[in-house]
């Protein structure tokens, strides 16, 4: 229960507000195009003390579809660009040192974005391009079982479940998988945070002791670290 409730925390959506300076220097610069977009209020937005907190803003009102935001990072880690009149639309990206280039439009705000310039969203892209296919497979998986339950078909409701559980451990051992062999990366420990965060121990431990120095002393690595040292004390209790 209480790793359910690290994970919520981790992604927990309460906004406060850091900055409101429009002064763009940092060790990340992004420069982005939402095409479309005439006038509105653009925020730069990073998870804190479990919560979203605003890390640039800017204000579009002469009709500009290019802007710039910027923050200053010490490892890489995910942001997000949202639009102060839509809320519920982020751009989620992993950002990187340097500068990066994100290009959307304001009608497909989130699906559309087309990002560069980030290694480690490079990483996460590789990754998200097999789990689609997993996801794909289980809305494959959602629709065959609603029909076997019209049809009250028991055996094939069975086998599909008994598919679905095999469709799920492979996605599970992918991401495993790709976390190993992505040591050297701040994807990996994210990943592990993300969607490993029901793991084993000894497997959560494993992974963090491969990761390259550098990652474990990242954002990411030290919030793996004390997510491991809190589950090892829960299972003293």
């Amino acid at each position: 229960m209480k790793r359910v409730i690290f994970v919520l925390a981790f992604l927990s959506i309460l906004i406060i507000s850091c900055t409101g300076s429009s002064k763009k220097e940092g060790n990340m610069v992004v420069n982005a195009q939402i095409n479309g977009l005439k006038k509105g209020t653009v925020y730069l937005q990073k998870i804190e003390n479990d919560a979203l907190v605003n890390i640039d803003s800017t204000t579009i009102s002469k009709g500009e579809e290019k802007f710039q935001l910027a923050a200053d990072i010490t490892s890489p880690q995910v942001f997000f660009i949202t639009l102060k009149e839509a809320p519920e639309e982020k751009i989620q990206f992993f950002g990187d040192y340097g500068v990066i280039n994100i290009k959307s439009k304001l009608d497909r705000f989130a699906t559309s974005a087309k990002i560069t310039g980030s290694k480690a969203q490079d990483i996460l892209n590789d990754y998200k391009k097999i789990t689609k296919k997993f996801n794909d497979r289980r809305l494959d998986f959602i629709k065959s079982k609603f029909e076997a339950e019209k049809e009250k078909d028991t055996a094939k409701l069975k086998q599909l479940n008994k598919d679905f559980d095999a469709l799920v451990l492979r996605r599970y051992k992918y991401t495993l998988n790709f976390a190993f062999k992505n040591t050297d990366s701040d994807v990996a420990p994210y990943l592990v945070l993300t969607e490993l965060y029901d793991a084993q121990p000894v497997w959560l431990d494993s992974i963090y002791k491969s990761l390259n120095p550098k990652v474990q002393s990242s954002v990411y690595g030290k919030k793996l670290e004390s997510f491991i040292k809190e589950i090892k004390e829960e299972e003293k209790k």
